[in-house]
């Protein structure tokens, strides 16, 4: 079956004014939510990069003191801890070079860029020894700007677990 063109009908060469149209009415539309999610990043990147030290650090704190809340903390040394999380898998936060480190044994992510220092330390149950009660832990951070050294102390209390 072979198909005829019919002789007086033109063949089409180009695109048609109401092609175009409908082209830049689609780019339009797909456009502002682009331009949106652009203008986000480009604040949310701007808001990172001016925050102070101070602010890292305590987001910092509070992010380890909310995943020792949702875990189970399972060793404190004076340099690291261990987590077993709710999923059963174990994560370690640790300093590597001036990085502050969570390591889950497949990827590690850096939580605190430039630290100066960290130090963890168990916090244990006097009546009963051995039972861990909570974790003191302090990261010391030095200011680029003002070169001046900033520290967040933080003690997270462990809730009873069951032995």
């Amino acid at each position: 079956m072979s198909i005829s063109r019919h002789p007086n009908i033109p063949i089409r060469k180009g695109i048609s004014l109401i092609e175009v149209i409908a082209c830049t009415a689609i780019l339009a539309i797909m456009m502002v939510p682009l331009a949106s999610l652009m203008r986000s990043s480009r604040m949310s990147l701007a808001r990172s990069q001016s925050i102070s030290v101070v602010d890292q650090l305590q987001d910092t704190s509070r992010w380890i003191r909310q995943a020792v809340s949702d875990g189970t903390l399972v060793d404190a040394q004076s340099d690291a801890i261990k987590l077993v999380m709710a999923s059963g898998q174990t994560v370690k936060v640790y300093r590597q070079n001036r990085d502050l480190v969570l390591d889950d044994g497949r990827e590690q992510v850096i939580l605190l860029e430039e630290i100066e220092d960290v130090a963890f330390g168990d916090i244990r149950q006097s009546s009963s020894p051995g039972k861990l009660i909570g974790l003191k832990m302090q990261i010391r951070k030095r200011d680029a700007a003002s070169g001046k050294t900033e520290e967040t102390t933080t003690i997270v209390s462990i809730e009873p677990q069951l032995s």
